[in-house]
């Protein structure tokens, strides 16, 4: 499914987009705005597709309205894909280009203790479970952020809105078996964090998140959890679930009111971004996350 959306408009247009590869030899698109500051965000932006679709075109609007809209540094990695690379490698990948990124960072006019992970779908899976790698190594910087769009982050497919959304709604609970089938192909535990990030022990110390789920997709109870586990340490940025939506329709319903919303929710929240502490301060406006 090709992304569709528009690019909003910006004082701040992008000034050059580069095709260039990681020291890995990764694939990876470089936005740059045209602005003059020497601060912005690092927006390491991981695609969907089930880990077995999906490359550098897929989410190109996004990637290029995320860099307008919030005067951020955007590189979109094309991640190698199951079945024919399976666990680790999409996450190897993925965890090679945020750090490509960051010791580049300052020469696209980016600040490198700025750094968030974005994604959608399985591409929100990649950037959980990175979150969670680079907690755990306590990697330097840390990262700022973590926005995960309709992410999976359990293995289990144990949920309520797994049984309730498992069919009628485009992604069905076989599509995700078979994606998940695919993207894990050993005998590996999947309750692992860096597989089923959302169920990682200690997420005190991951970075402030924003969490959007769809109403209608088996993935949303997952989600929904995942936000409210960071809500209760206190780094829970932004959580929308959004009504009367199915999975993935920030790209395939382009053109509505809750994807232009939902886009406009990610941009506000990282502009927020720029302004949180790299301390790991707490940041929820929640008084339940305090």
């Amino acid at each position: 499914m090709r992304s569709r959306v528009r690019p909003p408009r910006a004082s701040h247009p992008i000034d050059r987009v580069q095709d260039v590869r990681t020291s890995a030899g990764t694939a990876v698109r470089v936005y740059v705005p045209a602005s003059d500051d020497s601060e912005r965000l690092l927006v390491v932006y991981l695609h969907g597709g089930g880990w077995v679709s999906g490359d550098l075109d897929m989410h190109d609007p996004t990637c290029r309205s995320l860099a307008i809209g919030a005067d951020a540094v955007v590189v979109n990695v094309d991640y190698r894909l199951a079945p024919e690379h399976p666990y680790p490698a999409p996450l190897d990948d993925a965890a090679e280009a945020v750090e490509w990124a960051v010791a580049h960072a300052e020469s696209w006019g980016a600040d490198p203790s700025r750094t968030v992970v974005a994604g959608t779908s399985a591409g929100a899976n990649l950037a959980a479970a990175v979150a969670v790698r680079r907690a755990e190594a306590v990697a330097e910087p840390a990262l700022l952020g973590q926005v995960l769009i309709y992410p999976v982050l359990d293995a289990a497919m144990h949920t309520a809105s797994y049984r309730e959304k498992a069919e009628g709604y485009f992604v069905t609970a076989d599509h995700l078996r078979f994606f998940w089938d695919a993207y894990v192909q050993s005998d590996v535990d999947r309750a692992h964090p860096h597989i089923s990030p959302g169920l990682a022990p200690g997420v005190s110390q991951l970075p402030p998140a924003v969490v959007v789920s769809a109403e209608h997709d088996p993935l949303r109870d997952e989600a929904d959890a995942f936000a409210e586990r960071m809500r209760s340490v206190g780094r829970l940025l932004a959580h929308s679930q959004v009504p009367g939506q199915i999975h993935g329709f920030l790209t395939a319903f382009a053109d509505s009111p809750a994807s232009t919303s939902t886009l406009q929710l990610v941009i506000d929240s990282l502009v927020r971004m720029r302004t949180l502490p790299t301390d790991g301060a707490l940041v929820t406006d929640d008084p339940r996350g305090q």
